[in-house]
């Protein structure tokens, strides 16, 4: 279900048509929040470029490329943490992978013969010392080679390396996208629900959901606080909660951001369904005193507050900005 929604999306058929024409970038940058999405559209691009009937999903190569064992394809950055000594190894890779693809190419040409794709995940992660290693890739590109980085969003990603890469979004899904998938995976009707109602639109937090329910319990506790936190004489009452430790804040950002997305549709009176289901009441709650405007700067300062995680600052520093943050712009942009 997940692969035909990709296959569908904007994002590949546009790239598809680039395919067509003859026109592959050497560099790619997608843009999409769901890590399970954004792991399956690699797996489609690259089988796209390298199968010989343009990503079949029958034949050896497509079969290798979805077990994760083709010698041309490339895996970095998983985990947020690519350091400069991996990113000197992806690029000596490359360069003399392009050299030995040459001689492959010119003995068959049928389908993407001689490529090697290098996917980089989590890409707004990257430390400015690794991303400027990395631009020796997009600068001076080796033959046959081609980069895709994958980010949540831009925040973080050096101009001179978004200026050289082709951006393209992956597409997002509805609830209904979600539970359906999850109905057609077998999982109970009222279990595809809850937590297709709780993904946000994420087929990786709708998994996580169906197998763990503190997943349930953090996502509603997110509620109550953006709820009732509404003196900045409260914001102490909160950081050293649970919801704010080192193993869950991260997550507890990404609700924050779901949530807020849909007190701005609430505000702004937009004819879109919210991204969460069966809290229209608590969105209505949180939408209290929000203009378009403070809204969307307590998005922003959500953003900011994962990208600082990401510079290692602490977990209940940057929880307690977070939430001074979000009331300083529900009152101040009213």
């Amino acid at each position: 279900m997940l692969g035909e929604l990709l296959q569908n999306s904007k994002a590949y058929k546009d790239f598809r048509k680039d395919m067509s024409a003859d026109k592959i970038s050497h560099a790619y940058l997608f843009l999409g929040e769901d890590a399970l999405a954004r792991r399956e559209y690699m797996r489609l691009f690259a089988s796209t470029v390298l199968c010989s009937r343009g990503g079949c999903g029958e034949c050896d190569t497509c079969d290798k490329i979805y077990n994760d064992c083709h010698l041309g394809v490339h895996y970095y950055n998983f985990d947020g943490k690519m350091n400069v000594r991996e990113a000197e190894a992806l690029i000596e890779e490359s360069y003399k992978s392009s050299w030995e693809a040459s001689d492959k190419h010119s003995e068959n040409s049928s389908g993407g013969a001689g490529k090697k794709i290098y996917f980089i995940d989590n890409a707004e992660r990257l430390t400015p010392a690794v991303q400027n290693k990395l631009l020796k890739v997009f600068e001076e590109p080796p033959k046959d080679v081609i980069i895709a980085l994958f980010a949540k969003s831009t925040y973080g990603i050096l101009q001179t390396i978004k200026s050289r890469a082709k951006l393209n979004y992956l597409p997002t899904f509805t609830a209904e996208d979600i539970h359906n998938a999850l109905v057609g995976e077998g999982y109970p009707r009222a279990q595809a629900e809850i937590a297709s109602a709780l993904s946000g639109g994420s087929f990786e937090k709708a998994y996580a959901f169906v197998q763990d329910e503190n997943y349930y319990n953090q996502y509603s506790e997110c509620f109550e606080v953006l709820k009732n936190c509404k003196k900045s004489t409260m914001v102490v009452e909160y950081i050293n909660k649970p919801l704010f430790s080192k193993d869950n804040i991260r997550r507890t950002l990404e609700f924050f951001e779901i949530i807020l997305r849909d007190v701005a549709v609430k505000v702004s009176g937009a004819k879109i369904p919210y991204i969460t289901r069966n809290r229209d009441y608590d969105i209505a709650k949180i939408s209290e005193g929000y203009t378009t405007a403070s809204v969307a700067m307590a998005i922003l300062e959500v953003n900011r507050g994962e990208a600082m995680l990401d510079s290692y600052i602490s977990n209940v520093s940057v929880a307690e900005r977070v939430l001074f943050k979000i009331l300083e712009a529900k009152y101040k942009w009213q």
